[in-house]
């Protein structure tokens, strides 16, 4: 079999990021391409790659969860805690994407392998975008603290907005692992009701807003974290339902 270069990898749309960032010297470290099966080492690479996506929907999922105790709190030492702990993040990303380029660059997956594959280094991207969002809401804690940059009158809301974002991101992970159709699909009923959260929360800024111009700059970013937060998981179980199933979940 004829295995694609490292520079056919590189030129893949969605590798480019990570070829940018350095990871491209290191596909081949440690990989042995002598004295195994191609069908067996393919089960091996794909089973870290999707050990690395769990853990960053479990990062994320932590981090969104220690984000909104700061804001409802305005705990400025644990937003710091969560925007150092970011880092992890980046980490855990750089190896899951190192791991599928291995396969993309050594091992030709097609049909149903590549598919996972790709289908994966998207996940990662997403699971990414939900750690940095958790990181943007410790950001604004920590730049108005020592004030609270939420109204009290509108600490409910973030208190359920927070609550369905975490419980978004542990059900991500468990639908990593099991790969089940029915759970995924129960993202999108979270994702629902989150919006709705959110078009509450926009009434609330145009009907009866009086607390500045500044502090509904910082309520409408932060809305529209945990908003973003929530479809990033959907678009998680929307690639879990494809892969079990053949369809796609329509966006809407």
């Amino acid at each position: 079999m004829q295995y694609p270069t490292l520079d056919d990898a590189a030129r893949l749309p969605f590798t480019r990021s990570c070829v940018k960032a350095g990871c491209i010297a290191h596909y081949t470290q440690g990989v042995n391409t002598q004295g195994d099966s191609h069908a067996d080492r393919i089960p091996s690479a794909a089973g870290r790659t999707d050990h690395h996506h769990r853990e960053l929907c479990a990062h994320a999922g932590r981090a969104v969860q220690g984000a909104t105790q700061a804001l409802l709190h305005a705990d400025v030492a644990l937003a710091e805690s969560v925007i150092s702990e970011y880092d992890k993040i980046v980490r855990t990303a750089a190896h899951a994407e190192r791991d599928a380029l291995k396969l993309l660059a050594l091992h030709a997956p097609v049909a149903g392998d590549l598919r996972t594959v790709v289908a994966s280094l998207k996940n990662v991207t997403d699971a990414c975008h939900m750690g940095r969002l958790a990181l943007h809401v410790s950001e604004i804690v920590r730049r108005r603290h020592p004030a609270h940059a939420l109204p009290e009158e509108l600490k409910g809301y973030f208190a359920e907005m927070g609550r369905i974002a975490v419980d978004l991101g542990n059900k991500a992970k468990d639908v990593v692992q099991s790969g089940d159709p029915r759970k995924a699909a129960q993202l999108r009923i979270d994702d629902e009701t989150m919006d709705k959260l959110h078009h509450q929360l926009f009434s609330l800024l145009e009907r009866e807003w009086s607390h500045g111009v500044a502090a509904a700059v910082d309520v409408t970013q932060l809305g529209r974290y945990y908003e973003r937060f929530a479809d990033h998981a959907v678009e998680i179980g929307r690639r879990v339902i494809f892969q079990a199933t053949g369809t796609h979940q329509s966006r809407r």
